[in-house]
């Protein structure tokens, strides 16, 4: 190819090019698309600068042979009649469909389903190489109650070719509908509609074994509700000695909640048996004062919820789970967190396979404020980066040391950290300040704004210090958990200093603290003339032999 605007001359079509021209499919449009750019560019003026008659003969008789292809305009899809002010929403749900007309050589076809109302228009997935196609997919758009036409298409397509090519469509006229009814009632089954032609006739699809044809059918559930005003809320703390159905576990065990025909997921809890994971989630509900207005409609009593093992190479498998009573949580009030029992009827003899522990809330959808100032630290630790708790206790005596303190040449520096705070409501609610570099005292004064729902309200903050450590892997100064339960909705704030503690090296101090306290008291009760039993002074040595032991090994 040649370009007309720097006076080239053509050359012959190679071979990738009549690759593209004998392919059927997507390679055919991208050729007449470069075929049809050309042809325009050389009529511009590139034709005066070609000699070879030959080469445009054949370009202009190779471009007669190929139809102009418009490019393809944007469907747009208006409703009709006057449009009232959206006040709910409704909510389609398409199950599936059965004996649909088959395209293409296989008896089969690329089924998918599209569903509009008010110009809004919602697409399922395509199911191929069928004609009883099941999606069950749920959709919501919305709504008004005081449209001039109330009406409800959906329309199922076969996917081939460069259009979609209709098999059948149905229409509901919504105007007898009201808030809170569905059609069919929900817990009631399903209804399987005929699907019409352009001429509103039955369509019949492809016959069956016996030779007859059956009219193509389509399954819905519709209804209309209010937008959700409330939020149905479930903090899921901790679960202990959980036993899973096989040593395959991973050790790192989610939970699903259900309710109505919603299912949320946790995070993972990181541990084979006592997994913790203080989460919070929540399900989009109504006041009682909503629930009052929608006949039909009714309050879901239980919530269920599973544990679930995670499988690298397999499905994931079911440890147990339990139905949570909502019965008794009155709206704008919070129920006591409580352990409860799990089972799993699918194992025998598994009728308690471990215990969770959670609570639930039901409150107003409102957005809150929680404002967090941030402003100094003092005394930050120094031995932060020495790896392991061996390490960090070792740098604790020598800071502590006597020796060190009276010969401060021979006193090994500890590195001044470069510190910043981690402020955490859960995993996705995080706020970081800046890093304050060599200090042991940084002050921020930074203020954060949390932006949550009442109900998603936690009980504390994480409050991490961290050193940035630029090759990374930020290493931990200490971490503090700040109680929230003390606010109160346009109260005081709370003004204190928090404690940084490192939970690693906190352990291994008690534990020296104790085995102190403990020589300490066997050297008083001597000097007293109290002599332990030659049974008790063995048993106790041994003890003391183990302490001292464990001790000197997180030591080493």
């Amino acid at each position: 190819w040649g370009g007309a605007d720097d006076g080239q001359p053509l050359k012959e079509i190679g071979d990738e090019e009549e690759d593209d021209l004998d392919n059927n499919g997507d390679g055919m449009d991208d050729a007449i698309d470069r075929l049809q750019k050309q042809r325009e560019a050389l009529k511009k003026g590139g034709w005066a600068s070609l000699e070879d008659e030959d080469e445009v003969s054949f370009l202009d008789r190779l471009m007669a042979c190929v139809p102009f292809r418009k490019k393809k305009e944007e469907e747009t899809i208006e409703a009709k009649g006057a449009l009232g002010k959206v006040d709910c929403v409704l909510w389609v749900k398409v199950i599936g469909a059965k004996s649909l007309p088959a395209f293409g050589k296989y008896e089969f076809s690329n089924c998918f389903a599209e569903v509009v109302s008010r110009g809004q228009k919602f697409t399922t997935k395509v199911i191929y190489d069928t004609i009883d196609p099941t999606w069950e997919e749920k959709f919501e758009m919305a709504h008004s109650t005081t449209d001039e036409v109330q009406e409800l298409i959906v329309r199922v397509l076969h996917k081939g070719g460069r259009r979609p090519q209709l098999m059948g469509v149905l229409v509901r006229n919504l105007n007898a509908l009201q808030v809170g009814m569905s059609v069919p009632d929900l817990g009631k089954g399903d209804i399987s509609y005929d699907l019409l032609d352009d001429k509103e006739e039955p369509v019949k699809g492809t016959p069956s074994a016996d030779g007859r044809k059956h009219i193509s059918k389509v399954k819905i559930q519709y209804g209309i509700k209010y937008q959700p005003d409330a939020l149905l809320t479930v903090r899921i703390l901790q679960a202990r000695k959980l036993i899973p159905p096989h040593f395959k576990s991973i050790g790192n065990p989610f939970c699903i909640l259900r309710y109505g025909d919603v299912a949320l997921t946790s995070q993972g809890g990181k541990d084979r048996e006592n997994p913790n994971w203080g989460q919070t989630m929540s399900f989009d509900v109504y006041t009682s004062e909503t629930y009052s207005k929608m006949k039909g409609m009714k309050r879901e009593t239980h919530i269920t919820l599973e544990v679930w093992d995670p499988q690298l190479m397999d499905k994931d498998v079911f440890i147990g789970g339990f139905k949570l009573d909502i019965t008794s949580i009155h709206f704008g009030t919070r129920a006591d967190a409580k352990w409860h029992t799990m089972g799993d009827t699918t194992r025998p003899r598994r009728e308690n396979v471990g215990k969770l522990k959670c609570f639930a809330s039901w409150g107003a959808n409102e957005m809150t404020t929680l404002r967090v100032h941030v402003e100094e630290g003092i005394a930050l630790q120094q031995f932060f980066n020495f790896g392991n708790t061996a390490n960090k206790m070792m740098a604790q005596l020598q800071r502590f040391s006597k020796e060190e303190e009276k010969d401060k040449n021979k006193k090994k520096e500890l590195p001044i950290p470069d510190a910043y705070l981690r402020l955490s409501l859960d995993a996705k609610k995080t706020r970081k300040t800046e890093v304050k570099k060599q200090t042991l005292d940084p002050v921020w004064n930074q203020r954060f704004v949390f932006n949550l729902k009442q109900s998603e309200i936690t009980d504390s903050m994480f409050v991490q210090c961290l050193h940035a450590n630029p090759l990374g892997g930020d290493d931990l100064i200490g971490m503090a958990n700040v109680d929230l339960r003390g606010l109160v909705l346009d109260g005081r704030p709370l003004n204190r200093w928090y404690r940084l503690e490192d939970p690693e090296l906190s352990e291994v101090l008690d534990e020296r603290e104790k085995a102190i306290a403990k020589a300490a008291r066997r050297e008083a009760s001597m000097k007293a003339g109290i002599f332990p039993a030659a049974d008790e002074d063995e048993e106790e040595d041994e003890v003391d032999e183990e302490d001292d032991l464990a001790l000197a090994n997180k030591m080493r």
